[in-house]
């Protein structure tokens, strides 16, 4: 090997890695645009559930006496808190098994409770990778605030 051809081999490296950093470069703005569309897409998503739960029932209730007695999630006298119907769904969207197996749930019935103003709604809830059912959860879709607790054995995703 000779003199010229280790100038010739360095200069080959170097082109090859500036040809690397651009495809990078590029791949990585490809990604951020990617990451940037999905966000702007789940904050549309959002957006127009809340717009449906305010048409449909948005929290006009007085919750300032309302004291919850019971395990959270899992009694008609503790219900998760959402702040229209169509949160109801988003709120179970988010829910896994704490083991970060994924859930599936259907509404069963509405029922009504002596300390609330309007009905609770009842899911039973799944395993969704084993189709074991768990328990039934309660949700009060008239609440002030979208709750930011689980019910025990669960978690958001």
């Amino acid at each position: 090997m000779g003199l010229f051809d280790s100038k010739r081999k360095k200069k080959g490296n170097a082109i090859d890695s500036l040809l690397a950093e651009d495809a990078l470069s590029e791949f990585t703005d490809a990604e951020k645009q990617q990451q940037d569309s999905r966000t702007q897409a789940e904050a549309a998503l959002q957006t127009a559930i809340l717009q449906f739960g305010q048409m449909f029932g948005g929290s006009e209730e007085n919750l300032d006496d309302f004291v919850p007695k019971g395990e959270f999630g899992y009694e008609i006298t503790n219900p998760v808190m959402v702040t229209n119907l169509a949160n109801s769904y988003h709120y179970l969207n988010r829910l896994e098994c704490v083991n970060g197996d994924p859930i599936e749930y259907s509404r069963i019935y509405s029922k009504g409770s002596s300390s609330l103003k309007h009905p609770v709604d009842v899911y039973d809830i799944k395993n969704k990778k084993t189709g074991k059912t768990l328990r039934s959860i309660y949700i009060y879709g008239y609440g002030k605030e979208m709750s930011k607790r689980t019910p025990t054995g669960l978690r958001f995703k």
